[in-house]
């Protein structure tokens, strides 16, 4: 249902992009306007319009699963975003034939430019209308229809790419070569990273990428343990092609037991239960990608990685559904358990798992156990699968912000049995690259307990992507009687770390959440509702 008082963001895809009209014609005049992307959502004509003179109308359809699997990509959605009153935004509807030919619905979406990113948020919900009459196969829309779409396109300036899925251009030609699943990769990261993807081409930058979340505080010490592993321990046979299947036997027996000595499972990990990839995003790259189909949805719990949004999608063309809720506490008390199932009823494709951060990124807060529990049950009566993604397990540190903070508990320490959880359907990932600052050897792991089906088709998809390199180090570094005091040592240093970046932003006035994990969440201008992450280790 439509606000009833404030205002609203408006998506229009159709002819209500060109101003001419829709503020000449129906007499709206904005206060604001903006360009948006929808993602998992596409353009079509399927709306009937008047026979003969006006055949169809725009309407945004959700990407067919069907047409994935056929290889037909075709690009998320790109409108207009205006903020409206909410007695304007009652005019469109009225003046779209509202209850009859269209409907108003949410859509979750992305601003185009970097400006309209850091005032609205990376993903913002808005509402637009969804057609209600449909006919199919779609009627070819009229020339001054689609005239009146490209003026406004044009005017708006829509990306040129887009413009041409309109048919001002062929579809090769618009695409330069790339497939059509290739190009929607493509020409929806570009506009967000070219800046970033200039910039790394530099040999040297005097610029500092908080947008990367590293930790160099044990570096040094890393440094030391990886030269003496490879001068000590690379042999001939690490020149060939890498051992096992799943990983490498002895790191996999190495990763084994780092899990059952710092993770308390109440299950032994074994060898058998584990996956190795080439990171942590590899590995939830590979879970979406056996969990899922093209075009299904997996639930994360708002506010969440930006960088999630195009790791999910870019091989495995799953969609992110968030689960907003109304402050960023609501994440770790019983105010999720609703969100959920609203998040779960009202997706426009099909569910088919719940992804956390454990500890939370960005909010650098543990879940609760019962939290945790009730997310499990929930998992198990709808029939979807649970990722636990524990990245930043060991960055704890003690803060004295904090003096009862919210313990780590991991998935794998709890009684699934007892919850009456499918435990087929648990799985947990974690990498070496946040607790123990190695961002570039890239080596994660997937744990999955009771689904070997799972476990072989994770090693399918990753099984000879680990250098014997990295093997060779993080074997050792996992073996290594050092390894608990490096860890105490990088706990110090975060602690350090974190009394530094508090002293400097409560001298200069800015307000921030306390914590005891890796992730400075704050806000940085005094006068806005958004807030910016900040990581402590770089």
């Amino acid at each position: 249902m439509a606000p009833q008082t404030g205002t609203v963001w408006y998506v229009a895809y159709g002819s209500n992009m060109s101003s001419t009209k829709f503020t000449g014609s129906r007499g709206i005049v904005p206060i604001a306007t903006t360009r948006v992307r929808i993602p998992g959502f596409e353009l079509a004509m399927e709306t009937p319009g008047v026979p003969y003179s006006e055949p169809s109308f725009a309407s945004i359809t959700p990407r067919k699963r069907a047409d994935l699997e056929k290889g037909i990509y075709q690009p998320d959605v790109i409108g207009v975003a205006y903020l409206l009153q909410a007695q304007q935004y009652e005019r469109v509807i009225a003046s779209e034939g509202g209850g009859i030919a269209y409907k108003d619905i949410e859509v979750q979406c992305e601003p185009l430019g970097a400006d309209d990113r850091c005032k609205l948020g990376e993903r913002v919900q808005m509402r637009t209308l969804g057609t209600i009459l449909m006919r199919r196969p779609a009627p070819t829309p009229s020339e001054r229809y689609m005239s009146i779409l490209t003026d406004g396109a044009q005017e708006a300036k829509l990306p040129r790419s887009y413009q041409r899925s309109f048919g001002m251009a062929e579809p090769d030609l618009c695409r330069n070569g790339l497939s059509q699943r290739g190009w929607v990769n493509v020409e929806a990261i570009m506009p967000k990273i070219r800046g970033a993807v200039e910039e790394r081409k530099l040999k040297q930058s005097k610029n500092i990428d908080l947008a990367t979340a590293e930790n160099w505080l044990i570096r040094p010490e890393l440094l030391d343990l990886c030269k003496t592993s490879i001068v000590e321990l690379l042999e001939l046979k690490n020149f060939s092609y890498p051992r096992g299947f799943s990983g490498d036997p002895d790191l996999l027996d190495a990763l084994a037991a780092f899990f059952n000595k710092y993770f308390s499972p109440l299950t032994q990990v074994l060898p058998d239960h584990l996956a190795t990839a080439p990171g942590a995003n590899a590995c939830i790259d590979t879970l979406l990608y056996n969990i899922c189909e093209p075009g299904d949805g997996i639930l994360m719990p708002g506010p969440y990685w930006n960088g999630f949004d195009f790791g999910i999608r870019v091989r495995s063309a799953v969609n992110p559904v968030l689960v907003g809720l109304d402050s960023f506490g609501d994440n770790f008390t019983e105010q999720l358990f609703p969100a959920l199932e609203k998040a779960y009823q009202t997706a426009t494709c099909k569910v088919k798992a719940l992804m956390i951060t454990n500890p939370h990124n960005p909010l650098s807060v543990c879940y609760p156990k019962n939290v945790l529990e009730h997310c499990l049950r929930f998992c198990t009566s709808h029939n979807i699968h649970f990722i636990s993604d524990e990245v930043y397990a060991l960055s704890r540190f003690e803060s004295p912000d904090l003096a009862e903070p919210e313990p780590f508990v991991s998935v794998l320490s709890l009684n699934l049995d007892d919850l009456g959880v499918d435990k087929s359907r648990v799985h947990m990932v974690w990498s070496t690259s946040k607790d123990f600052g190695q961002s570039g050897i890239r080596m994660g792991c997937t744990v999955t307990q009771s689904n070997p089906e799972m476990a072989v088709g994770l090693a399918l998809a990753a099984n000879t992507q680990i250098s014997a390199l990295t093997t060779t180090f993080v074997t050792s570094l996992l073996k290594s009687p050092e390894l608990p005091s490096l860890i105490s040592l990088n706990s110090r240093r975060l602690a350090s770390a974190y009394a530094q970046i508090t002293s400097f932003l409560n001298n200069a006035l800015i307000w921030q959440i306390a914590l005891n994990n890796p992730l400075q969440w704050l806000r940085i201008f005094q006068n806005s509702d958004e807030f910016t992450s900040l990581e402590l280790n770089t």
